[in-house]
């Protein structure tokens, strides 16, 4: 499972169907990143964009019942072990925003990050981008009325304006383009295999 962050309600649901649906034996794993920026040299001051971005979507996620800060809050581990899993297997790894890293191969991750994320800052992107329509169970609205999920979420979630989210995103993708400023994102892998005999 990968990136499941602000779309799952109930992770122990979620897990304890992949542990009914897996052999004995056989493995689940799950990767989510955390939506809360940090820097380990302070050069992420608090109540900049950056830092203000995790706080808008750790509330928005539980205004809208599924949690984004997953990693944070240790939920997938303690779903895996709810679930009936043997002992998981948790590996976290930093991944810059930016090409501020000397080491060539994180300065190559952090570009491809950064780039990622700037692609859909505004909601420029339709999601999904299909050529019908889907219902959901939002206000009656379809999928291509639904544009980003950052202006989903802020806008529609959060109840700011267009205009407000657009004067954020110029401050934060300033602060983002900032080699200054040392950002990263922790990835969390989670994994654990379902016992031989029950």
């Amino acid at each position: 499972m990968r990136y499941l962050f602000g779309s799952i309600a109930d992770w122990p649901t979620l897990l304890k169907e992949a542990y009914r649906a897996c052999k004995p034996g056989g493995y689940v794993e799950s990767f989510e990143a955390s939506c809360v920026y940090q820097s380990d040299d302070g050069s992420l001051k608090k109540g900049s964009p950056m830092d203000e971005w995790g706080k808008v979507f750790v509330e928005a996620g539980r205004k809208f019942g599924r949690p984004f800060d997953v990693v944070g809050e240790g939920i997938v581990e303690k779903a895996f072990k709810e679930a009936g899993f043997g002992e998981a297997v948790v590996w976290d790894r930093k991944c810059p925003i930016g090409g501020w890293p000397s080491n060539p191969k994180d300065k190559e991750i952090g570009t491809f990050a950064l780039m990622g994320l700037d692609s859909d800052l505004e909601g420029e992107c339709f999601l999904p981008t299909y050529q019908w329509s889907v219902e959901i169970s939002l206000n009656g609205m379809t999928t291509d009325e639904i544009i980003g999920w950052i202006l989903f979420i802020w806008t529609t979630v959060m109840g700011w304006t267009k205009e407000e989210v657009g004067v954020y995103v110029a401050h934060l993708r300033k602060q983002l383009y900032d080699k200054r400023v040392h950002a990263y994102v922790k990835y969390r892998c989670v994994y654990a295999r379902k016992p031989l005999a029950e």
